[in-house]
């Protein structure tokens, strides 16, 4: 069958394919694909066009220096980008500066001095201009993107200080347009709504101040960030309107994550994956994670908390604490140790067993050990428990009795750890009880595997 044959409605999604199938297959070949579509026929071309323009690959030492080049002579250009991809690149890893005119260098400088009136800060950046540093090139870009809707920087990372860097000043400059109501002025970035940051080695990770001013812009709803640490660096009150946060492969001191959570009253999904001391020197204890989202009681609907259960054993790590007031949370992932407490860590100690009717009831004691009917909220609809202790099948007959509680869960996942088997016998059991209640029960399924509902 002729191409020409096809309808517009069949050939957006041929063009979708194969735009999805270089992402997907991490094509970065900044659409080459897409052009040589675009070629096949008149009709494709058309329909083509647009969506050639939807996506930027970044890659090497020419791209950003040649789409900067473009935009500058035609800003229309710039305003058909929805999203960009790519690498940043450091110090000794210049751009191709020399590819651009010196009518386009100039046309450059006009722009840096009229977004920063500061002349010494407008004279550093022209300087790193001139130098091809990446960081001075990509905040010159960003504010002739004005329909960008998603940023994904791959290798992220940089030995400057975070207030030398221009991209941070442009970034803050968006949240200051966007704050004051200044949507139609050329940088606010009004339409950003999507923002990955990926660091760029395999050990430590970026510093909060790193990623404060992609934090800060109002329109940005959805925040991925891997391989965050550091400690206090809130100065001030900080308040963002992201609704999905994910932190993963992350280390961050614990009062300070507190902090840090506390700064997002609009969280509907987050996720954190603890990164241990790969990372950074801190440790995640749960019950501090417990209190800094005391604040999303009646906003969080998924939370996934991925432990790598390594503590250095300078504070006792306790639960997250009770979750039964969270109104609106539907999914539920989380390891045994966090969500339950650790048996072993309370060996020689005294527990105290909140929802279960076993168990003393003295507040003062160190360690407290829950029932899943002491944690879950009525709302929810599925549960991922990794790691499992071998209590948890004990539980879940307790949750079954008194089903009430947790009326609207449907689907259950347990993982139980190779050295730590799932008991055969109770496992088949249990699963024939779930079944005939109508919920959906899995045992023993790596956690990898796992992956919370978009519900």
């Amino acid at each position: 069958m002729p191409l020409q044959s096809l309808s517009n409605e069949l050939l957006l999604q041929i063009i979708d394919w194969v735009s999805r199938d270089n992402l997907l297959a991490n094509k970065h070949n900044n659409g080459q694909d897409l052009a040589h579509l675009a070629l096949c026929s008149r009709s494709l071309n058309a329909l083509t066009t647009s969506v050639l323009y939807e996506t930027f690959y970044f890659r090497g030492e020419n791209s950003l220096p040649l789409l900067l080049q473009r935009v500058i002579k035609d800003p229309e250009i710039g305003r058909r980008f929805k999203r960009i991809v790519g690498e940043s690149r450091f110090e000794d890893e210049s751009l191709g500066i020399d590819i651009l005119s010196e009518v386009d260098v100039a046309a450059c400088e006009q722009k840096i001095r009229e977004w920063c009136p500061a002349e010494d800060s407008a004279l550093d950046w022209i300087a790193k201009f001139r130098e091809g540093d990446w960081d001075a090139f990509m905040a010159l870009l960003l504010p002739y993107l004005e329909n960008l809707r998603e940023i994904n920087l791959e290798s992220f990372g940089s030995f400057i200080d975070v207030n030398e860097r221009h991209l941070a000043y442009i970034l803050n400059r968006a949240a200051r347009l966007q704050n004051e109501g200044h949507l139609e002025t050329q940088g606010s970035l009004s339409k950003l709504h999507r923002i990955s940051v990926t660091y760029h080695d395999t050990e430590n990770g970026l510093d909060i101040p790193e990623v404060l001013p992609f934090m800060k812009l109002k329109s940005v709803k959805k925040l991925f960030v891997h391989m965050l640490q550091g400690e206090d660096p809130l100065h001030g009150r900080m308040t963002s309107q992201i609704e999905d946060l994910s932190l993963q492969y992350s280390c961050v001191e614990s009062d300070t994550l507190v902090k840090l959570l506390r700064s997002f009253p609009n969280l509907k999904r987050l996720s954190y994956e603890n990164g241990g001391a790969v990372v950074g020197d801190h440790e995640f204890l749960p019950q501090k994670f417990g209190e800094g989202i005391q604040h999303l009681k009646e906003t969080l609907e998924t939370l996934a908390i991925s432990d790598d259960e390594s503590y250095m054993g300078v504070i006792d790590p306790l639960p997250i604490g009770p979750l039964t007031d969270f109104n609106n949370l539907r999914a539920l992932m989380v390891s045994a140790k966090v969500l339950l407490g650790d048996p072993e860590s309370a060996e020689d100690r005294e527990i105290e067993h909140i929802g279960s009717d076993s168990g003393a009831e003295d507040d003062d004691q160190l360690v407290k050990e829950y029932s899943l009917l002491g944690v879950l909220p009525p709302s929810l609809v599925e549960l991922t428990i990794k790691h499992c202790q071998g209590k948890e099948l004990g539980y879940l007959r307790e949750l079954l009795e008194q089903r009430d509680k947790v009326p609207l869960l449907k689907r259950v996942l347990l993982a139980f750890d190779r050295w730590r088997p799932a008991p055969a016998e109770e496992s088949e059991e249990v699963k024939r009880l779930f079944e005939d209640a109508g919920i959906v029960l899995l045992i023993n399924r790596f956690s990898q595997e796992f992956e919370l509902l978009h519900l």
